[in-house]
């Protein structure tokens, strides 16, 4: 007996030794796999800071050099972002950018030469320092700051004291947990989660909110951001789609009413009363929030296809990353206000309106939120009878100028 009992542990001695052996031959091979190139990362991040092409800078980073550089220097000074022995802080940041441009892990490895460990390693450093220094890219909307020259114009007067537009967004989610994959699924069928954004007339994020599962309703994810300190300020407020409640800090269409600016395009015929001209001037505010989306999407493929082998607490931190930059591209660059007709705009589908009618009669609300809907629907009539007033005023002297030329 103790004979076969020394050749069991011998056996168990050995299967230890050879399943170490295996994986240190995986990891070996997975960064020979990749490390094959004779330009390394370092090299490779040299030529590109090096090279006298504004466009093949652009290509591999989507900013310009000057942004770049201002990217790094608050990361650096905010951030804590620092280098290690083998990655400066430049090559860190150029791989994350890597990452966020739609490559995977692997693919990033082969291009900087590391492998997929220290890729990951990488990445969630720069996203925490993105996280320490959110503050220094995102602040929210100043009711001091001087008005908005499209709030100028007369056409939107109505809409002065008008901070922004904020709506929710289903960003691409990975979910390998399969217990959590049916409150990750949105009501469209992917996985997604669900990201709560502010952003004001110049289409810079003010505030977000982001992690929250596919299946909650936008409105449930904007009461979670007011808990979290998203401040509504009395004598001031934001633009909503129908999925909200009306108050005298969120703006919604009227319901039942012409509203998206898809409708009026495809038809000929302009307002016809208040309401109607109250959801146009609405709609052409309010679509600020859904382009500045649209931009965002484009520029980071990694939200609309977000590969798997991230944890939800990583790709909700990838979604702040990703709107840190925009903002300061936004700031920095006027190649970076794209011509925003050419990016997709989310929409209400069929399958969204039906939903938030029903939402819209069974929901419960308390006193107070009726309370909020009765003073939300006062200044919104005010609104609109003020528009329209206008309007019908503009429109009478154009009939009496043209009359004039006969």
């Amino acid at each position: 007996m103790e004979k076969k009992g020394g050749h069991f542990a011998l056996l168990l001695m050995i299967y230890a030794v050879l399943a170490v052996a295996v994986a240190t031959v995986s990891d070996v091979a997975d960064t020979v796999a990749q490390c094959t190139s004779a330009l390394t990362g370092h090299m490779y991040v040299m030529e590109l800071l090096e090279t006298e092409s504004e466009a093949a800078f652009h290509i591999a980073t989507h900013m310009n050099k000057q942004t770049f550089d201002k990217l790094l220097d608050i990361l650096e000074r905010h951030g804590g972002l620092k280098a290690s022995p083998s990655i400066s802080r430049a090559e860190k940041l150029m791989i994350t950018l890597h990452v966020l441009l739609g490559h995977t892990q692997r693919q990033t490895g082969s291009r900087f030469q590391h492998s997929t460990s220290t890729i990951s390693k990488t990445l969630r450093h720069v996203l925490s320092c993105f996280r320490r220094s959110r503050k220094h890219f995102i602040s929210e909307a100043d009711p001091h700051a001087p008005i908005h020259e499209r709030l100028r114009d007369p056409k939107y007067s109505s809409f002065l004291g008008m901070l922004g537009a904020f709506d929710g967004c289903h960003i691409s989610a990975s979910v390998e947990d399969a217990s959590l994959q049916d409150v990750f699924r949105n009501r469209k069928g992917f996985l997604s989660q669900n990201v709560f954004a502010v952003c004001d007339l110049n289409g810079l994020i003010t505030y977000y909110v982001a992690g929250w599962e596919g299946c909650a309703h936008d409105s449930k994810v904007f009461d979670d951001a007011v808990e979290k300190g998203f401040r509504l300020i009395p004598g001031f407020f934001y633009l909503g789609d129908a999925g909200y409640g009306l108050s005298p800090f969120c703006m919604t269409p009227y319901r039942g009413v012409r509203y998206h600016l898809k409708e009026w395009s495809r038809s000929s015929e302009g307002p016809c009363n208040m309401k109607e001209l109250y959801n146009l001037r609405h709609s052409s505010l309010r679509n600020i929030i859904e382009r500045t989306f649209g931009i965002i999407k484009k520029r980071f493929p990694i939200l609309v296809h977000m590969p798997q082998g991230y944890s939800i607490e990583v790709q909700r931190e990838i979604v702040g990353a990703c709107f840190c930059i925009h903002n300061l591209i936004r700031r920095e660059q006027l190649e970076g206000r794209e011509d925003e007709d050419e990016f997709e705009t989310e929409d209400e589908t069929q399958a969204d309106k039906d939903y938030n009618n029903w939402l819209e009669h069974t929901r419960r609300v308390d006193a107070a939120a009726r309370q909020d809907e009765r003073e939300g629907s006062v200044i919104r009539n005010q609104m609109a009878e003020e528009m329209w007033d206008n309007y019908v005023e503009v429109m009478n002297h154009r009939g009496e100028y043209l009359d004039s030329l006969v």
